[in-house]
């Protein structure tokens, strides 16, 4: 007895040892497993700051060499067109006629105007569009130059005599103002404009060589977009890499029938409900997933159902995990005239195609993706009266 006590008792501890071990072996799985998930998160962190980095010199690069200026403007020229003077001299009415020249500076950029119009503001501080014109362009270095007319009423001021007095002392000021829309481009220009902007940019620089000049520009902002789209193409294909989602695998695992009904007296019709349990896995070894807004259909064309046979509540997936939905499907078979169906059950079985629709978003650490639908088709999904179910896996369409 004391022998087979000692037996036992070494048995007991040998067993004991086994679990110890194996858990222990298990904890170390886990612990390598968090070790390289934390590498990966790094590389991932390191490769989305040098894709901002990059980017980040790749557009102060872009700005230096393109580098818009703003137009200059300026009230070139100003007289009286025409004027009436009262008989007492004390004020003078008439039309002002005006030259503004509008200049672009910028060495490759042309700049577009639309709906500009020219205000001008009297002492009431009242505003009135005194000219509005088309939408014109200017080409680099280009000179244009806008006549208008403004209609105004000038006052003699104290300490003058008469109006002509005043005019003669001093001036007939006015307040003008642009409104317009602007863009630019640093398109080549339309060749009506070249000779023009190739003396201008001999005056204005005193260069021979500014199409070479530009050449080498357009070829440095090729070679950065491009280094861009490889850099970028690159680090999306690490990314995929790493993280790597796989889509999640479906099957209807177990169908009863949970309750029927048989027409009597001529056993012709079956009501019921069939009861079934589908099973949801998750194969990623890293990544989470998110499932929301998830229903449940009947689409057997004899019991096909518009509104869904079950709603879903969100829930989540961690690597690994398996996830088991029950859910009850309404149906009702009918036989041929005189056949009997509860004979028609014994020789065959009652099938339903069963589709769902649901949203889906993946989580690997901190990044999650965008929500995108999912649709999963069991077709067909068989219950059989006189043998077990069999499973019927799932086609996921993501």
């Amino acid at each position: 007895m004391a022998s087979s006590s000692s037996g036992s008792s070494k048995s007991e501890q040998q067993h004991s040892e086994k679990l110890e071990a194996a858990q222990q072996m298990h904890n170390d799985d886990d612990d390598d497993d968090d070790d390289y998930s934390s590498k990966q998160m790094k590389h991932i962190a390191f490769v989305v700051i040098g894709i901002v980095g990059i980017m980040s010199v790749a557009m102060v690069m872009i700005w230096a060499v393109v580098k818009p200026k703003r137009p200059i403007y300026a009230i070139e020229y100003g007289l009286i067109s025409e004027a009436t003077l009262p008989s007492n001299l004390e004020s003078l009415v008439g039309n002002f006629r005006f030259v503004m020249r509008s200049y672009n500076p910028n060495t490759k950029a042309t700049i577009y105007y639309g709906s500009m119009k020219i205000l001008s503001r009297n002492s009431s501080n009242d505003k009135s569009v005194v000219w509005s014109g088309k939408n014109f362009s200017q080409p680099p270095f280009n000179v244009t130059r806008i006549s208008f007319l403004l209609f105004a009423q000038v006052e003699k001021k104290p300490g003058y005599e008469d109006i002509i007095q005043h005019i003669q002392h001093g001036n007939v000021s006015s307040n003008i103002s642009v409104r317009a829309e602007i863009s630019s481009t640093s398109k080549s220009d339309d060749p009506k404009h070249y000779s023009e902007k190739e003396a201008a940019e001999k005056k204005q620089n005193g260069e021979s060589s500014s199409s070479s000049s530009s050449s080498k520009q357009m070829k440095y902002i090729a070679i950065v977009v491009l280094v861009i789209i490889v850099v970028m193409s690159a680090a999306m294909g690490m990314i995929w890499g790493v993280v790597k989602p796989k889509r999640p695998v479906y099957a209807i695992e177990y169908g009863v029938i949970a309750d029927a009904n048989i027409s009597t007296p001529d056993y012709e019709t079956l009501s019921g409900k069939l009861g079934f349990v589908m099973r949801s896995y998750n194969p990623n070894k890293k990544s989470t997933i998110h499932y929301k807004s998830m229903s449940i259909y009947n689409s057997y064309s004899e019991n096909k159902t518009t509104t869904s046979v079950k709603r879903v509540e969100d829930f989540s997936q961690p690597p690994f995990n398996v996830t088991r939905i029950r859910f009850i499907v309404p149906v009702q078979i009918s036989t041929e005239p005189g056949e009997n169906v509860i004979e028609y059950l014994q020789h065959g079985k009652i099938t339903v195609n069963i589709s769902v629709k649901a949203e889906m978003s993946f989580r690997f650490g901190n990044w999650k993706s965008t929500p995108r639908p999912i649709g999963i088709y069991c077709q067909p999904a068989a219950v059989m009266l006189a043998s077990n179910f069999q499973t019927t896996d799932c086609y996921v369409d993501l």
